[in-house]
């Protein structure tokens, strides 16, 4: 069947005045679990030969461009905790995928957030990375209402990249780190501390108290 795509240049913008993180955390969390499960699918079905440039998404991918700006006066975090003014812009021209600005205040942190890819290859490229530092977590938690605590001051920085052209690939050709420092730091009430002493406990171990980590 021959068909002939249609070609593009776009701008769009979303602006909100309130994003809620949770929904944002749970979207994104959700979207790589599947991903994941699906690529593993994916990877039993074998090798099969493809030219990404000349798939539909290729082809789509390479003949559109678009220029996004996403906006916001607050990212919620949890009760009285919130981010403040969100900016990012993004766009794909000519099959390559970038951000040209990121901006975040709040809590004291520097914030930096980035994806680059390229589709006009047969094995498309992306890479996604991101960083916070000097986050003051005792300002998040004495605003937010969680039933656990935490304090100090926070520092990561996270990086995935992968060449795929089908789902699988993901899981195949996926690659990635986070590192996490928190100096100063305390931890009390989550969950994990509850449940450790209870299965020590339960082994005959002895009791442990690991309620308060400093």
């Amino acid at each position: 069947i021959d068909w002939n795509p249609f070609k593009s240049a776009s701008e769009a913008s979303l602006i909100s005045k309130n994003l809620e993180g949770a929904l944002i955390a749970r979207f994104l969390f959700n979207q790589i679990a599947s991903t994941y499960s699906e690529g593993f699918i994916d990877l039993n079905r074998g090798y099969s030969a493809s030219n990404f440039l000349r798939e539909p998404e290729g082809i789509i991918l390479n003949n559109n461009d678009i220029k996004l700006l996403i906006k916001s006066d607050m990212l919620q975090i949890n009760g009285d905790a919130a981010f403040f003014d969100l900016e990012t812009s993004l766009s794909l021209t000519g099959g390559i995928l970038r951000t040209h600005n990121f901006s975040l205040n709040g809590f004291d942190g520097n914030y930096s957030a980035s994806i680059y890819g390229v589709f006009r290859q047969d094995y498309p490229y992306i890479r996604i990375e991101g960083s916070a530092s000097n986050v003051d977590l005792d300002s998040i938690y004495e605003k937010a209402s969680f039933s656990h605590n935490a304090g100090g001051r926070l520092n990561l920085d996270w990086i995935y990249e992968t060449n795929a052209y089908r789902i699988g690939h993901f899981v195949q050709n996926g690659r990635g780190g986070i590192n996490i420092y928190i100096t100063r730091g305390n931890l009390s009430g989550t969950d994990f501390q509850k449940k450790i002493p209870e299965l020590i406990s339960r082994n005959g171990l002895g009791n442990v108290d690991i309620n308060n980590i400093k």
